[in-house]
């Protein structure tokens, strides 16, 4: 199967948000319906470790990271994610994972590469107000206080995300706390949206892993 084909089960989801924005929560929904997320050779699939975040595709995330100079949030080397991204869709394609995604906050960074017009790539957007993304990273921090320049960085990727929506049109578009309140809504317009098939026992597990508990807060 061709990186250009057109068939639903070759096209790769792509959950793009903030930090602390929802992304964890939608791309932990997407595992539960059975779409492969990502993972390292003799690692666990996911990190689990709030520093770096639920979920992530390991594959590619560390190369998003180390594009970007902290504090200083300005991508360069994009070349580098544009080659990266397509190694992982190859290697979805070639290990037979349909259906297959990645979640990365940094992956809005993608709004500079070449590689949308290439390759199957759809969009999954979390929406949540930045004020509210800025919040849940202090409360997480662990003496109360933001890192120096978070606001900076969030407000960089969140401009990020806007350029990127106006080369292509997401998918689909959720509201963070609307899904907390109606996760069943939210889930059956994520299948219908992306053409999944979960069996009755992943519907269940998505609809259980969404709560309004504070890991999603």
């Amino acid at each position: 199967m061709h990186a250009d084909s057109d068939d639903e089960e070759d096209q790769m989801i792509m959950v793009v948000g903030l930090p602390c924005g929802g992304t964890s929560m939608v791309a932990g929904v997407l595992h539960h319906l059975g779409v492969y997320m990502g993972m390292m050779p003799g690692r666990g699939p996911y990190s689990t470790d709030r520093e770096t975040g639920c979920f992530e595709c390991q594959y590619f995330g560390r190369v998003l990271s180390a594009i970007w100079a902290w504090p200083e949030p300005q991508p360069h080397n994009l070349d580098i994610v544009d080659d990266r991204v397509r190694e992982y869709v190859y290697k979805c394609q070639g290990e037979g994972h349909r259906p297959y995604g990645a979640k990365n906050p940094r992956s809005a960074i993608l709004s500079e590469c070449s590689i949308l017009e290439q390759l199957p790539l759809r969009f999954l957007e979390v929406d949540r107000p930045l004020e509210d993304v800025l919040k849940s990273w202090e409360r997480r921090w662990s003496n109360g206080r933001l890192p120096p320049d978070v606001g900076r960085f969030c407000g960089a990727l969140w401009v990020h995300k806007r350029r990127l929506f106006h080369r292509v049109s997401p998918t689909l578009r959720v509201d963070f706390y609307d899904f907390l309140k109606e996760p069943e809504e939210y889930i059956d317009k994520i299948v219908k949206a992306f053409c999944l098939t979960p069996l009755k026992e992943q519907l269940e597990a998505a609809r259980r892993f969404v709560d309004p508990q504070k890991r999603h807060i």
